[in-house]
């Protein structure tokens, strides 16, 4: 059912407006009309940046996790040293990304040379002798320069010679002296171990960070939501009699109104609570039990009524399981989405799970109905050898001598039953919205 809600007006001394908002607020049953007549300042929109970071870092997060985050919520951590953390690690995780291949690279181009050491290759410098190192096609190399520059080829590969100069001053070959790593093969892969091994405890240490923190990462993302509705709450209040009061409009439910009068009688503030009417436009706030609550999701999927029109969730709870029971209609696949609600229920977050119990609940109805239509996995039940008790519960089969499908005629059953009450609650409906004349038509129809 849809709640009943009052309009709220009150008008606040300006030096209590910061005060009594904070209280209302932590009533937490107000919902304040947004009137645009303050204009977004720096504050919020920061605070919107802020909400757009968050929410990109917590589905992160929850992934990193592994969806199984600890459920521990950490209030004296401040969030914005949390941001610094998980951005400092996944800085330092791309880092090491970039700078693995650049290794990599230096490891391809020193394979070839061998693992020399340049210490060796320096103090040759100092005794004045240069050492060079050159590669070029096999085609292109001249016999002649053994004789004149000291030339010693240290590998073949694929047509191409990679060879060294060892002379008293630098040689003037057409062929440009290769460029290579300041570090022997040997130090850049140990280098690269280090590296990789920092990767995996970088990452390790990410994971546990997000498992750790992720619960309070979202604590801290819904009060920056709270601050934000404050901050809009703030910015489009209307100031009257130069400045000195403030006025405020909302909406409280009914069955709050008690709580919200107690508060602003101890307050001190003006206000007036009157009922909402059809050309307020108040806001919709569901009211269902246990059951029925599980499908507002469905509800709200399609469309949420109008605060004159009435919540089809309790009628649509019952005739969505029935047909999604008998679209599926086998007691195997009903006990799939049991196990199916019941694991995800563990692994998801906390806004999700809700999603689950009606999973959970789908998967009974079509349990149940799969054994009334006598199907399992795609097996007749009323070929297994089982009691004649149960089989007696099954609807299998044509009725007596004829050709009409038993499962046939329940479809249009049902569907005659459901059409029957969508028109009566359709035919309802508009007389209460626009009187018995205007809903002629509907009442014809049914």
């Amino acid at each position: 059912m849809i709640t009943k809600m009052k309009k709220l007006t009150f008008l606040v001394y300006h030096k209590e407006y910061e005060t009594f908002l904070d209280q209302i607020r932590e009533l937490g049953v107000v919902h304040i009309v947004e009137k645009q007549w303050g204009e977004m300042d720096d504050t919020l929109q920061q605070f919107m940046q802020k909400r757009a970071l968050y929410k990109s870092m917590l589905q992160s997060m929850y992934n990193l996790a592994e969806k199984q985050p600890e459920e521990t919520v950490n209030t004296e951590l401040a969030i914005d040293a949390l941001v610094k953390s998980y951005e400092d690690l996944q800085e330092r995780i791309q880092d090491l990304n970039q700078q693995l291949p650049v290794v990599g690279k230096d490891i391809a181009q020193m394979e070839v040379w061998g693992n020399f050491d340049w210490t060796s290759v320096r103090r040759l410098e100092d005794a004045g002798w240069y050492v060079q190192f050159y590669t070029c096609p096999e085609r292109d190399y001249d016999e002649t320069w053994v004789e004149q520059y000291n030339t010693i080829i240290v590998k073949e590969n694929g047509g191409h010679l990679y060879f060294v100069t060892v002379t008293p001053e630098p040689v003037g070959l057409d062929i440009e002296p290769l460029r290579l790593p300041s570090l022997s093969l040997s130090e850049l892969n140990s280098k690269k171990a280090e590296m990789e091994e920092a990767l995996l405890q970088t990452t390790a240490e990410l994971k546990a960070f997000c498992k750790a923190h992720y619960r309070t990462f979202e604590s801290g993302g819904e009060q920056l939501q709270g601050d934000i509705d404050l901050l809009k709450v703030k910015l489009n209040s209307e100031e009257m009699a130069e400045g000195a009061v403030v006025l405020l409009e909302g909406w409280i439910p009914e069955d709050q109104e008690a709580d919200v009068k107690k508060l602003l009688d101890d307050s001190g503030v003006y206000y007036e609570i009157r009922k909402a009417t059809k050309e307020d436009n108040a806001p919709i706030k569901l009211k269902n039990n246990a059951f029925v609550r599980m499908y507002e999701v469905l509800t709200k999927m399609y469309g949420m009524p109008d605060y004159a029109e009435f919540d089809p969730t309790p009628i649509l709870a019952p005739f969505f399981s029935l047909f999604f029971a008998f679209c599926m209609g086998d007691a195997g696949y009903g006990l799939v989405l049991i196990v199916f609600g019941f694991i995800l229920k563990k692994k998801l977050s906390k806004s999700l799970r809700g999603m689950m119990n009606l999973v959970i609940t789908l998967g009974i109805f079509t349990a149940i109905f799969g054994a009334i239509l006598g199907t399992f996995f795609g097996v007749s039940l009323f070929d297994v050898e089982l009691p004649e008790g149960m089989k007696q519960f099954m609807i299998v089969g044509k009725i007596g001598e004829t050709t009409y499908d038993k499962q046939m005629l329940l479809a249009l059953i049902i569907g005659v039953i459901h059409i029957s009450i969508a028109m009566t609650v359709k035919a309802i409906g508009e007389t209460v919205r626009y009187g018995f004349k205007e809903s002629l038509s509907a009442w014809g129809w049914l």
